[in-house]
Formats: C-alpha cells, sequence, structure tokens
C-alpha cells in the first residue's frame, strides 16, 4: 500500500438533535402513521431544521493509502523476483498443473508446507485463488503482480502456492480426509496433502522459499475429490483437458476453468 496525504472534508453535528428526530419518528410509528396531525409533521420538520442548522464542515488534511498499480508492483518485486516467478510458474505449466494461491501469514506458511493446507470442506476455491495458465503454450509471463503485493484476503504477506494436477478436475481426488471432527474440537478434517504444496511467497521479504516435499507425482489413493472443481469425465485425459480449456478460452472472454465442462454430457 502506498501511503499520501490528502484534503478531506469533514463533518460535525449536535447529536442530541438528530436523537430527538429519531424519538419521534419512533413516537410517530408506535402511535400509528395514519394518526398523523399537521402540528406532529411541523413537530418532525422543526426538529430537522435544528438538526440541519447544527452541521458544520470544515477541510482537513488526513493520511489516505492506495494500492500499488501493477507498474509499481512490478518495481517492488525487482526483476530477479520477476523472472523467478515466471520460470516457476512456466515450469508447473509444463508439469500439466494450474497453480493455486492460498493467503495466510509469513508465520504459518512453513507448516503447510509441512503438514499441508487444511480446511474444514474439500473446496479448493473456498480457500484457494486461481491462477491462469499457458496450457503449455509457451513461457508464463504474470501479469498480477498487484495482486501478488496486495492480496484480496486480508491482504496476506505469506502466499502458498499449490500446484494442482489436471487430472484432479475430472478423474482422481485431492482432499485427504485425514480426521472426523463431529465430536471433536478441530474445525478441520480435509487437507491437501504437502506434496502438492510448491512453496510459498514472502511478500515482505520479496522471496520464494520452495517446497522439498513437493513431487508432482501423487498416490491418490483414498484421496476426496474437491467439491468446486471436479467434474468426472471417464473418457478424459490431460491432451484432451488441454484442448477442451484452449477452445473455452477462445470462445469465452471470462472463462472459469472450474466449471469449463459442466454443460457436457458423458
Amino acid at each position: 500500500m502506498i501511503k499520501y496525504e490528502a484534503i478531506e472534508r469533514k463533518y460535525s453535528y449536535n447529536s442530541n438533535y438528530l436523537i430527538n428526530i429519531i424519538d419521534l419518528l419512533n413516537k410517530f410509528y408506535k402511535n400509528g402513521i395514519i394518526n398523523l396531525t399537521k402540528e406532529d409533521i411541523n413537530d418532525l420538520l422543526d426538529k430537522i431544521d435544528l438538526f440541519m442548522n447544527s452541521i458544520h464542515s470544515k477541510e482537513k488534511k488526513v493520511i489516505k493509502e492506495r494500492h500499488e498499480t501493477e507498474e509499481e508492483a512490478r518495481e517492488y518485486f525487482g526483476l530477479d523476483f520477476i523472472k523467478e516467478w515466471n520460470s516457476l510458474l512456466t515450469d508447473l505449466d509444463q508439469q500439466q498443473t494450474i497453480v493455486s494461491i492460498h493467503g495466510t501469514s509469513t508465520d504459518i506458511c512453513p507448516k503447510i508446507l509441512e503438514n499441508g493446507l487444511m480446511y474444514k470442506s474439500p473446496e479448493l476455491t473456498a480457500t484457494t485463488c486461481g491462477q491462469s495458465m499457458n496450457y503449455g503454450d509457451g513461457p508464463m509471463n504474470y501479469n498480477s503482480f498487484e495482486k501478488l503485493l496486495n492480496w484480496g484476503h486480508r491482504n496476506y504477506k505469506g502466499l502458498v502456492i499449490l500446484a494442482i494436477p489436471y487430472e484432479c478436475y475430472y478423474k482422481e481426488g485431492l482432499w485427504n480426509h485425514f480426521r472426523n471432527t463431529e465430536h471433536s474440537e478441530y474445525s478441520y478434517e480435509y487437507k491437501i496433502d504437502s506434496d502438492f504444496i510448491v512453496g510459498y511467497i514472502d511478500v515482505i521479504k520479496k522471496k520464494i522459499i520452495l517446497n522439498p516435499k513437493y513431487n508432482r507425482h501423487h498416490d491418490y489413493s483414498g484421496y476426496i475429490k474437491d467439491m468446486s472443481i471436479f467434474k468426472e469425465k471417464k473418457d478424459m485425459d490431460n491432451a484432451l483437458f488441454i484442448k477442451k480449456v484452449i477452445e473455452a478460452n477462445e470462445s469465452f472472454k471470462n472463462y472459469d476453468y472450474s466449471y469449463s465442462f459442466k454443460d457436457d454430457k458423458d
């Protein structure tokens, strides 16, 4: 965020006059609006006039904040970070995965890398934000550094990077149902295991910390299919998935990959 000085008009008024108006309106409501007299209306107008005449304003210097522009965000992260991030995204794109980001505090990120990303339900889109990918069509050139710098959820500065395989959108499960919370003090019973977690971005330090536990090859045994992105397609494979996504992108400018096959019939 960038702080700047601005002039803002501040207003003050006699709050007792406002309370008198509210009290009178409540009285009218209790007695029935249909029973209002001319004297009642005049009384209300007099109280409104007193309130309006008590209002005063003056200009005051204040400090405001605004989000950085995309150009300013790129300058903040620097060329080395941008190059590293684009290279990582390109690698993950070539691995046939879709990157999704979970925002949190930087001190929690190492725990997620070690233990996985926990959530109360198996819904990827409820706890992460999917990123646009190239689906194998050349190197990635990320264009949303302002969003990384000013994360939409609580402006978090720890951004956990998940690589979601294509097959989790049409064939395989993604979530480990690692405990039952029905009679438990815990609220989280599902998690995405650490081998799906590439690492995290420390926005303050402008660093990408990689997770040694990440592995593109997963054992899907016993995993729960995601409730928000999964749509079973028995005849689908990754090559056809890419073809379908590219076709959809060409047809719809605001294409959302989470729902690309919901209108298809088996």
